[in-house]
Order: C-alpha cells, then structure tokens, then sequence
C-alpha cells in the first residue's frame, strides 16, 4: 500500500494497486498526479519532491520537458503547458475588447456605428440594444482569442528545460504562482458569487441614489430651457408642444417593444433651431398613459444629454438639431420607479453575497471538523 500526499489539497490517501509512474486522481480535488518510484523510508510521499519515475509506455516523455504529456482532466491551459502567471492574460484581453465594444457602443463610434448606419439604410431603422450587444460579445471574442494565441505561441519559450524534476504544475511556475493558481481553483465558485452580487448591488444602489436625489416635482417652459436656463429639478413638467412630425422610433432600445423620441419645442420655435428638450415615451408609457400627452404639460424624469449617436443624427438631419445642454425626459417615469428597482436590487444583492459569504463559512468549518 502507497500514501500519497496531493500536492493542491494536501490531502493523504492510500493506493493499493498503482505501480511507479501511474496516474491516480485526488479524491478530495480532483488533480492528476503521478506516482513516484517507491522511496526506502518515507511512508509519506510529497509529490513536488519526489525524483523521476521510470515513464511507462502510456506516458511517453519529451526530450525538451520532464511532464509534456498531457493528462487527462487538467484545463486546456494547463495541457498546453502555460505558466500560471500568464493564464490571467485571456481575461484581461477579454475585459479590455469589453470595454472597447461598450465604448463603440455608448459613443456612437467606429465598427458599431459603421453597421448601424447600414442597418438605417438598408432596413430603415437599426436595432441598437443587440447590434452593440453582439458587436461587444465579438470584439471580446476576438481579443481573447489573439490572447490565447499569444500564449501558445509563447508559453513553448518561457518552459522550464528538463532538470530531472517531475513538476505536478506546469514548468517554470513559481511557488506564488503555484499557490495563486490553487487559491483560484478551491474559490472561483465564490468569487463568481461575490461578483454577481456586489454588480447587483452597486446596480441597486445607483438607482437609489438617483431615485432619492431626483427632487421635488418642479415646472418650467420649453422656451426656458430653450433660453438656457437650468432645470431646477431632475423630476419635471414641461409645458411646450410635441412636435409630432419629428418623432423617432428605435425598435429595441429596451425590451418592453419600442420608444419613441419626440422634441418638445416652443411656440416660438422654427425648424433649424436647437431643441432644448426631448420626450422618451416607452411602449409601456404609450399604452398606459397616452391621455396624458394631451396635456399642455408633460411629467417625467429628465437627464442631461441621453440621445444615442443615431438618434442625434438623424434629429440633426431632419433639422432638430440637439442644443448643447439639451435634456430628454423620460415620460411617465417617477423617482420612485427608481428607488423602488433600486431598492430591490440592492435587496437581491446582499442576499446572493450573503449566501456566497454563508456557504464559503460553512464549507470551511466542515473541513476544519473533517
């Protein structure tokens, strides 16, 4: 009977029936290690130190490496050999094409706004929300995909030259490595939880934050802010007139259906002028309070600018040209719509770090009793 340390979980376990060289799993992790020769004293084999076992027929080694033969059950990283320090490159590569292709996105610039010029003219209208979201999802794609190929092009000259060794982890890495790779392996399940939460949460707390802040319902004239003059408040009643014969539909900006934009102008307004104001009236708006926009005012929340790059555009084109510190007002909506989401989301996102937090301590004081 052999005992076996496994170097990740340092658990000990017995195995009856494995020669020199066999691999055997951890049954606590999971990870593939090999059995070294049979040492004369110790009873206790630590594997990171053991000498080289004789390489049976079914684990051919490599001139160039003492562990290229890949085992079965590792990540497609750790089969091809890449250090641990650099497997944290694809994520990067990842992060920054997102944030490239959010940026594409929200300022109306390069490959996304080239498409959604295309889809205007062929299509004579665009799809904002699945265009930017599928332009994203390919530039992120893409940079992680020349990331992985920049490792395997140069993970082969960063390994580690047969020293007689027989590493359980890939050549080269360093003891911090090895323990930062490990750390990330026993807690991913966590921080994957950690993050959804605190993103609930800092979502939640946005909306709240704006919700509570918004102000008192005030009044004030189109002819006002056409003037120049500041809101004095984010929660308004604008009296002006809709300008009907300017609206814009956009097909999925949200996914209750579509929105309409319309400028909210004076009566002493000409075409030409900058419009200091605009109406974003949601499906949801549109089917249930459409009696309101018959009023002489109209209520809702307002935020400085908010027009997308195609949006902004096309007014310019039509000759609603936006004013330099143009609002648009999102009809029907309330401070409280947004403190309520917010609250909930700030709810939901202390629950699921909470749970996240409960598990990771639970699980740890059943391996401290084991």
């Amino acid at each position: 009977m052999r005992r076996i340390k496994c170097p990740r979980c340092a658990h000990i376990q017995a195995v009856t029936e494995a020669e020199d060289g066999d691999v055997v799993a951890c049954v606590e992790c999971g990870q593939k290690v090999r059995v070294p020769r049979r040492p004369s004293e110790l009873s206790v084999v630590e594997l990171v130190q053991a000498g080289p076992p004789a390489a049976p027929p079914s684990l051919p080694q490599s001139a160039e490496t003492s562990f290229d033969a890949p085992v079965t059950g590792q990540s497609f990283l750790d089969r091809m050999r890449v250090p641990v320090p650099l497997r944290m490159l694809p994520l990067l590569f990842m992060l920054l094409g997102l944030g490239l292709g959010i940026y594409w996105w929200s300022s109306y610039r390069g490959p996304y706004r080239a498409v959604v010029e295309w889809e205007m003219q062929t299509l004579g209208r665009y799809f904002p929300f699945y265009t930017g979201l599928l332009l994203t999802a390919i530039t992120a794609a893409l940079f992680t995909a020349v990331s992985v190929g920049l490792l395997l092009a140069v993970s082969p000259l960063l390994r580690r030259k047969d020293t007689g060794a027989l590493p359980v982890y890939p050549a080269g890495d360093s003891p911090a490595a090895q323990a930062v790779d490990r750390w990330l392996q026993e807690h991913k399940g966590y921080l994957l939880g950690g993050l959804i939460g605190i993103g609930l949460a800092v979502v939640g707390g946005y909306l709240l934050f704006s919700g509570l802040t918004a102000g008192d319902l005030k009044e004030t004239t189109a002819a006002a802010l056409e003037a120049g003059r500041a809101p004095p408040s984010r929660w308004l009643t604008i009296h002006g007139r809709l300008h009907w014969q300017g609206q814009l539909l956009v097909g999925d900006s949200s996914p209750g259906g579509k929105d309409r934009y319309v400028p909210l102008v004076s009566p002493t307004w000409r075409p030409g002028n900058p419009v200091a104001a605009y109406v974003k009236i949601t499906e949801r708006a549109w089917n249930a309070e459409k009696a309101k926009l018959q009023r002489p005012g109209i209520e809702g929340t307002v935020e400085s600018g908010g027009l997308s790059g195609p949006l902004r555009v096309e007014f310019e084109r039509r000759g609603y040209r936006p004013a330099d510190n143009y609002l648009v007002l999102d009809f029907a909506w309330v401070p409280t719509n947004s403190t309520t989401i917010g609250r909930d989301l700030l709810i939901l996102g202390g629950v699921v770090l909470g749970l996240t937090i409960l598990i990771w301590i639970l699980l740890a004081m059943r391996r401290m009793r084991g």
